[in-house]
């Protein structure tokens, strides 16, 4: 695992970690927690614990929020290149993807990643 102890510290006061409902369930994740083993010590906020995948995509939009274009283009979930593809979710009848906002079922999101 990467040393990430010798970031600079003042980058890492209050680090904002968006993280859907998923991953605090996966992880048992709270609105305030240390850091992980390995990072500088700082506290994670982790604001949008109880927001849903459609809840972040309306807000996204609604505020008309810069995002990644890769989510036009169907992936769901952001990883590296190895392990990342489309969501098959968001496959249309012509072979094309929907944008990421448009997935039915938000538990699918990381049906991309392998």
């Amino acid at each position: 695992e990467k040393d990430r102890s010798s970031f600079p510290s003042v980058f890492f006061l209050l680090f904002l970690v968006l993280t859907l409902t998923f991953f605090s369930e996966e992880e048992n994740l709270d609105y305030f927690a240390p850091t992980d083993l390995g990072w500088p010590s700082f506290v994670r906020v982790n604001p949008l614990l109880d927001w849903s995948f459609h809840d972040i995509w309306d807000f996204i939009l609604r505020e008309k929020l810069p995002y990644c274009e890769l989510y036009d283009r169907g992936y769901t979930s952001i990883g590296c290149t190895k392990d990342t593809k489309p969501n098959p979710a968001l496959i249309n009848e012509f072979g094309q993807y929907h944008p990421a906002y448009k997935l039915k079922d938000g538990n699918a999101e990381r049906e991309g990643r392998t």
